[in-house]
């Protein structure tokens, strides 16, 4: 399974336990992927293979806006995956 991951927590993602919160993680590793994102990797137990692509908000964005991503997103949405933008309201005062 693919996961595209937008977060301003990517080292607890990356480096961290997040993923060991998902299930029980057998082997797992982090390499460079597209958008100057990089991606860990996991085999969790029962042989589930998820291929989590981290970004921080603004690399995901970039990466949308310079279609270095678009097929991601597309082929996500494709099945049925809804992804989700959370935006954060700065008010001034």
């Amino acid at each position: 399974m693919d996961v595209v991951i937008a977060t301003d927590h990517t080292d607890k993602w990356l480096y961290g336990d997040y993923p060991e919160k998902l299930g029980d993680v057998k082997i797992s590793f982090v390499e460079p992927t597209l958008g100057g994102g990089k991606e860990r990797r996991v085999l969790y137990d029962g042989s589930l293979d998820v291929d989590m692509i981290i970004f921080t908000s603004a690399q995901f964005e970039t990466a949308i806006k310079d279609g270095v991503a678009s097929w991601q997103v597309k082929r996500q949405k494709g099945r049925g995956i809804n992804i989700q933008k959370r935006q954060r309201i700065m008010q001034s005062r």
